[in-house]
C-alpha cells in the first residue's frame, strides 16, 4: 500500500514537472519568436527610416548647392522610402523577406505616427527651400529650421530605436531566467526520476530476494526447504568425492509430534516447529553445515568433513539445546518437554549412489524411534 502510494505521488509529481518544464519551453519560444519575429525587424525598420531620411538630406542639400545630377524625385523617392518603413512598423508590411510586425503598445505606435507626420512636414520644407532657393540657402534662417527639423526626426527615430534595442535585452533576460528554470526543472525531473528508477530497481531486488527465498526457504520456520537441501547435497557430496573427505547426514524427527497438534492444535504445532527451527538452527558454527526442513516434522543436516564419531557429538550437543528450550509437550510419552529421534549415516563418497546415504540416515532414525526415541543412533557402516 505504502510503495503504491508512493509510486501514486510520483507520478503526480513527475507529470507537475514535465508540464512546468512544457510550459517554461513554451514560453521560452515565445520569447525568442518576439524577439526574432518582432522587435528585430522593427529595430531594423527604424535603423532603415534614419538611413533613408539621412539620403534624402544629404540629396536635398548637394540639390540646393546646384548639382545638376540630382533632382527633387530622387529626394522624394528616399522620403517616400522612410514613410513606406513608418507605415510598416505602425500597421506591418512584408518586404524583401522581411515581416514587420506592429507592437501591441498604443503609446509606442502613437510615437512611429507622430514620426511619419514629422516626415510629412520635412517634406513640405523641403519643396518651401526649393522654391524660395535663394533665401534658403545653407547658413540660412530657412536652412536651421529644416536642419532642426531634421535633427528632430532623426533624434525620435533614434528613441525609437533605443526602446526597442531596451525591449529585446528585457526579453533576452527573461528568456534567460526561464531557459535557467527550465534547466533546474529538468535537473530535478532527471534526478527524480533517476532516483525512482534506484528505488524501483532495489524494489524489484528485494523482490528477487523474497522469490529466491520462498523457492529455497521454508515458509513456517524460515529454514532452508527439500528442494534447497537437494542442491546443497548434491554439491556436498561431489565436493567429497573430489576431496576424499567424509560426509555426514543427520535427519531429525520431532518425537510424538502427531500428538502434539492432537493436544495442542495445528496453530500451537506451528509454533514448536518455528521454535525447534531457532534450536538447529542456533547450533551451527561451520559456515559449510546445513539444516533444512525435510517435511513435517523432519529436519536434515548436511555436515561435510564430519566423521562418525563428530557428528555423534554434534547431536549430543543438538539434544541438550532442545532440552534447554523447555518447550512442553504434555502428550510426549517420553517427556514432559519436545524431544529429537535423530538418525545419522556417514562416508565418504565413492562411486556409488548419493541417495544410499540418505537411506542410511533414514534407517538409522526409525532405529533411533524403535528404540525409544529422544535418541541418536549411527547407521552400521
Amino acid at each position: 500500500m505504502l510503495a503504491s502510494t508512493r509510486q501514486y505521488t510520483f507520478s503526480i509529481l513527475f507529470l507537475m514537472a514535465s508540464a512546468l518544464i512544457i510550459s517554461v519551453a513554451v514560453y521560452s519560444m515565445n520569447v525568442a519568436h518576439r524577439i526574432a519575429d518582432v522587435h528585430a525587424p522593427l529595430v531594423d525598420a527604424s535603423m532603415e527610416i534614419q538611413l533613408e531620411l539621412t539620403k534624402a538630406h544629404l540629396l536635398f542639400e548637394e540639390l540646393m548647392v546646384g548639382d545638376n545630377h540630382i533632382d527633387m524625385q530622387q529626394v522624394l523617392q528616399h522620403i517616400k522610402e522612410a514613410q513606406w518603413f513608418i507605415h510598416a512598423m505602425a500597421w506591418g508590411a512584408k518586404k524583401d523577406g522581411m515581416t514587420y510586425v506592429p507592437l501591441d503598445d498604443g503609446a509606442f505606435n502613437h510615437r512611429i505616427l507622430r514620426l511619419g507626420e514629422a516626415i510629412k512636414i520635412l517634406a513640405s520644407l523641403m519643396d518651401k527651400r526649393l522654391s524660395h532657393q535663394q533665401t534658403s540657402l545653407p547658413g540660412s534662417r530657412a536652412d536651421e529650421q529644416f536642419n532642426g527639423h531634421y535633427e528632430a526626426i532623426l533624434f525620435d527615430a533614434e528613441r525609437m530605436k533605443q526602446h526597442l534595442m531596451q525591449l529585446i535585452s528585457e526579453e533576452r533576460e527573461t528568456q534567460k531566467v526561464s531557459n535557467y528554470v527550465g534547466l533546474a526543472l529538468l535537473i530535478i525531473l532527471l534526478i527524480g526520476v533517476l532516483y525512482y528508477n534506484i528505488m524501483q530497481r532495489g524494489r524489484e531486488l528485494l523482490l528477487i530476494k523474497q522469490l529466491k527465498e520462498m523457492a529455497t526457504h521454508d515458509e513456517l520456520t524460515l529454514l532452508h526447504n527439500r528442494r534447497s537441501f537437494n542442491k546443497v547435497f548434491n554439491n556436498a557430496w561431489y565436493n567429497a568425492l573430489r576431496a576424499k573427505t567424509p560426509l555426514t547426514i543427520a535427519i531429525c524427527d520431532i518425537d510424538f509430534f502427531k500428538k502434539y497438534n492432537d493436544t495442542l492444535g495445528h496453530q500451537a504445532g506451528d509454533m514448536c516447529l518455528q521454535q525447534v527451527a531457532q534450536v538447529l538452527q542456533g547450533i551451527l558454527k561451520r559456515e559449510t553445515d546445513f539444516v533444512a526442513r525435510y517435511g513435517g516434522e523432519e529436519f536434515v543436516f548436511i555436515l561435510p568433513v564430519t566423521y562418525a564419531e563428530g557428528a555423534r557429538w554434534f547431536m549430543d550437543k543438538l539434544h541438550k539445546h532442545v532440552a534447554e528450550a523447555k518447550i512442553k509437550h504434555p502428550a510426549s510419552d517420553v517427556s514432559q518437554y519436545v524431544t529429537l529421534s535423530i538418525g545419522i549415516a556417514t562416508c565418504t563418497p565413492n562411486s556409488k549412489e548419493k541417495c544410499i546415504l540418505i537411506e542410511a540416515a533414514d534407517k538409522a532414525l526409525y532405529q533411533a524411534k524403535a528404540q525409544g526415541r529422544n535418541r541418536t543412533v549411527l547407521a552400521s557402516s
